[in-house]
């Protein structure tokens, strides 16, 4: 190893001075600012990273999440597709079922028994209609033609055929249950209720109008009526329905309305108009009274159907909730009804002209020298409770309308 010898040269100071070691100026800004400058990018490198790795944490968690979101999304809407499927499967089942219940009862009184053949000059074998013989009997089943007098009503169901007059028959047999404590039932959106099918001992109600009539009535009172009267004639109003795609909304109807309201089915969907008018009759000769809104001008049956029930002002008239409204829109652009109009009505309201006139016709023909041949109320038939009995008390005090 070489030994390297470094002479140092002494310098003489001052007497009391300590050795000192001088940097020149120039050199010092530049090691301060090199220091800032290591600084400040190291800072930024670290802020940088640190950035990037919680955008990454954040933009993990928020696909973690939105994966889950949308893995619940697609279980949810498969369950609720899944059930919507066995709802309609359901529903497509119990309508099937009803439709072979009710085609086997239409058999009962459309042909002759024995195996006989009908004689063509004889008019079909029919139950009265309850348009012109009502009554006070019990359906005991839905799966036959047996009625009883054993069972009293608890219940009166009244089904509401829209623009027929049915506020005001709702209003009356409202105030008729109410008047002998009996539960009261109405409906309206939905298809009618079909007798025998409620487990409370029901009197079943109805109504009926002419069906252009009802049919123009209904267009007029219904936003639909800026459009033209002369595309009203669909199931769904000015379009039809294409069943099951879309649903099906019963109080949208235009034509032949009563076979659907009475039977529930969306028409010329796995059935035919004509099974469809089946059901429809079967179901209508099984309420106990229909009432028919053309015939509620003629004093003598306002005056039949008050003494059967007891009640007086039957034919007390209550507005629509829509009355008002759709009068003025009317006055302000009258309807213009042409003739060909109402005979292409006539044409697709055929089946509920024919089922109308089935119901009604008997209205026009006398029986036993009398026009209406109603039976008077009677008190037994019906379980009336004490509440109803002191509401009506409580009522006579204050008005004579009892």
């Amino acid at each position: 190893m070489v030994a390297v010898a470094v002479a140092v040269k002494q310098i003489p100071f001052a007497s009391g001075t300590a050795p000192t070691t001088t940097i020149p100026d120039d050199r010092r800004p530049r090691r301060v600012a090199a220091a800032v400058s290591t600084f400040v990018l190291f800072v930024a490198t670290f802020g940088l990273v640190y950035v990037i790795e919680v955008d990454d944490l954040q933009l993990f968690l928020y696909r973690q999440n939105e994966d889950h979101y949308i893995r619940q999304e697609i279980i949810a809407n498969a369950t609720t597709f899944n059930h919507s499927i066995e709802l309609v499967v359901r529903d497509e089942e119990r309508k099937q079922e009803k439709f072979a219940r009710l085609s086997s009862l239409y058999s009962n009184i459309a042909v002759p028994p024995n195996g006989k053949k009908r004689d063509q000059k004889k008019k079909k074998r029919r139950r009265r209609s309850p348009a012109c013989h009502p009554h006070f009997h019990h359906l005991t089943s839905n799966t036959a033609w047996s009625w009883s007098d054993a069972t009293k009503f608890k219940r009166i169901y009244f089904y509401h055929a829209r623009k027929a007059g049915g506020t005001s028959l709702a209003n009356y047999f409202y105030r008729v249950a109410d008047h002998y404590g009996l539960e009261f039932d109405q409906g309206e959106w939905i298809e009618a209720e079909e007798p025998g099918t409620h487990q409370v001992p029901t009197f079943y109600v109805t109504h009926l109008r002419e069906p252009v009539a009802r049919s123009i009535s209904h267009f007029k009172s219904t936003e639909d009526n800026a459009m033209k009267l002369e595309t009203w004639n669909a199931t769904g109003g000015h379009t039809p329905f294409t069943c099951p795609h879309n649903r099906f909304k019963m109080a949208e109807c235009a034509v032949n309305c009563y076979t659907q309201w009475f039977t529930g089915a969306c028409p010329e969907h796995n059935t035919t108009m004509s099974q469809l008018y089946q059901a429809a009759i079967v179901t209508l000769l099984r309420y106990n009274f229909i009432v028919v809104l053309e015939r509620m001008i003629d004093p003598d049956y306002v005056s039949a159907v008050e003494e059967m029930f007891g009640v007086p002002e039957f034919d007390l008239r209550h507005a629509a909730f829509c009355e008002r409204a759709s009068h003025k829109a009317n006055t302000l652009v009258p309807l213009v009804i042409k003739n060909d109009t109402v005979e292409k009505l006539i044409e697709l309201n055929e089946v509920d002209i024919g089922l109308y006139n089935e119901l009604t016709d008997c209205l026009d023909r006398n029986d036993d020298g009398k026009r209406y041949n109603f039976p008077k109320f009677d008190g037994d038939r019906f379980d009336m409770h004490s509440e109803g009995r002191r509401i009506d008390k409580a009522r006579k005090k204050q008005t004579s309308s009892y």
